[in-house]
């Protein structure tokens, strides 16, 4: 008893802020309502006999239903301008029937009586549909039945106002649409954006004084010389611990390699030189076995677990310690480690920076001994348009594509002069900072243009999006019909109850 007075107090609060005129309605004071049901699965077909035949929002588009299932034999039929409501798994979406159809049990159809049209049905339930999508029951899968469909309210303006409101929201809704596509393409921009900085970067238009056509630095290959010279006392270092039997690493030969087939790749400044991955980093990868795996332990970290904003433990598989200290002597992954994707998705390189302890597999470590001005080159390149354009191309028609360890060793790098080499990771990081600013503020406009429909609905069922016919009566000095009188026209009409 508590909660149905309270029920009808909320009805009666509700209906005396209506808008003059209005009235507040249930679903089948102004649409009949009929319930779909499924016809035998021996009657559908994909080739367009019969009647489209609609079974839930599976079916939905952003207005109209798509046919994917015909059916010849109808169980229960929607005409062209019922509204569609989606009963079953998910409840509560909408759509227009925009043709004569068959709806299964996953739909119910609403066609409006006398004159209501459509989309302002459509609008109404749009409003409510978080409401309406909490109402379900079942334990298998949600579901509402059509009583609850006959409980639903909705506030009702007269006939004209409806009009009106349908027109506004169409107009308002269209400019949002246009704004999410506007959204959708900036994030695209952004993507060619940094791509196109990348590509500058790596053909030296991101860098040098151009005044001349040459760099004022005329030493071209000091820097190529340092990195290798690293390389080499790396290598020595871990040699003598080897000898020391001190090793967490095992001996490695360091051997003259050249890149393969610099042609494939882009243009360079004449002054700028190819060099190899594998001169200026020590290039390892992970196991190559499948340790067991346990609830607890080090993180596996897999290609799949490498992505464009970095590594993603979630639903990482863990290895004990014993097999992580296995792992670690062939590829120990230190702070300024560059990681490379080597299977599926090639590439996402990821710079190592702290946290906690993980091994690696199918995955390529580029090992910088902590310079972290070479990580970031390195990354920038790996990214770069040119590196993606290779692995596309040597990749295609494979069902997993794969880089192997040894063409990485050998894959091709430029190197700038040493103050180029600065300027390019400055210039790169100020770029994509700011393409990053912007992005955040597309996220940002994004969330506020979803929030936007529902926004516009409130506003139109409460009577402030168009005047009201009660204000424009006034304003115009004539009468109106009010909400009720449509009401009783359509009791009379309709359902055969005299007012």
């Amino acid at each position: 008893m508590i909660g149905e007075a309270r029920k009808q107090s909320a009805a009666g609060d509700m209906r005396s802020a209506l808008p003059e005129g209005w009235s507040r309605v249930r679903l089948p004071e102004i649409a009949d309502i009929t319930m779909g049901q499924s016809p035998p699965g021996s009657t559908y077909n994909s080739h367009g006999e019969g009647l489209p035949f609609f079974q839930g929002k599976a079916d939905f588009g952003e207005r109209y239903p798509t046919p994917k299932v015909w059916c010849t034999q109808p169980k229960k039929i929607a005409n062209p301008g019922d509204v569609l409501i989606s009963v079953r798994a998910p409840v509560g979406p909408t759509n227009v029937a925009d043709r004569k159809c068959i709806i299964g049990r996953g739909l119910v159809a609403l066609s409006p009586l006398d004159g209501v049209p459509s989309e302002f049905l459509l609008f109404a339930l749009r409003l409510q549909e978080p409401q309406i999508s909490i109402g379900g029951t079942g334990s298998t899968f949600t579901a509402i039945s059509k009583k609850d469909i006959e409980g639903i309210e909705i506030s009702l303006p007269p006939l004209d106002e409806q009009k009106r409101i349908v027109a506004k929201v169409e107009e308002l809704l269209a400019r949002v649409n246009t704004v999410r596509e506007r959204l959708e393409k900036a994030k695209e921009i952004l993507k060619r954006f940094r791509q196109s900085v990348l590509a500058a970067a790596f053909t030296g238009r991101l860098s040098g004084d151009n005044s001349d056509g040459l760099p004022k630095s005329a030493d071209s290959h000091q820097l190529a010389s340092d990195l290798l010279e690293a390389r080499k006392m790396w290598s020595l270092e871990v040699s003598e611990k080897t000898r020391l039997g001190k090793a967490t690493n095992p001996k490695i030969q360091y051997s003259e390699v050249q890149p393969d087939d610099i042609s494939l790749l882009q243009e360079i400044p004449s002054y700028w030189r190819w060099t190899s991955l594998s001169r200026c980093t020590d290039v390892t990868d992970g196991t190559h076995d499948s340790p067991k795996y346990h609830d607890t332990g080090i993180p596996l970290i897999t290609s799949k677990n490498l992505k464009p904003a970095g590594i993603n433990f979630k639903n990482v598989k863990l290895i004990s310690h014993e097999d992580h200290d296995g792992i670690s002597k062939r590829s120990l992954v230190s702070d300024g480690d560059v990681l490379f994707a080597m299977i599926g998705t090639i590439g996402n390189p990821t710079i190592v920076d702290g946290g906690h302890p993980f091994s690696i597999k199918n995955v390529a470590l580029f090992r910088t001994f902590g310079n972290l001005q070479l990580a970031k080159y390195l990354k920038f390149w790996l990214n770069s348009p040119f590196v993606q354009k290779y692995f596309q191309e040597t990749s295609k028609g494979s069902s997993q594509p794969f880089a192997p360890l040894n063409v990485l060793r050998r894959f091709p790098i430029p190197l700038p002069t040493k103050s180029e080499f600065d300027q390019i990771i400055s210039r790169v990081e100020a770029l994509f900072m700011l393409a990053d600013i912007i992005e955040n503020r597309v996220e940002t406009a994004k969330a506020w243009a979803e929030k936007l429909p529902q926004a516009i609905l409130a506003k139109a069922f409460s009577g402030e999006l168009v005047p009201t016919e009660s204000e424009l009566a006034r304003q115009e000095g004539r009468s109106y019909e009010p909400a009720s009188a449509l009401l009783d026209k359509i009791r009379t009409l309709w359902l055969g109850v005299k007012p």
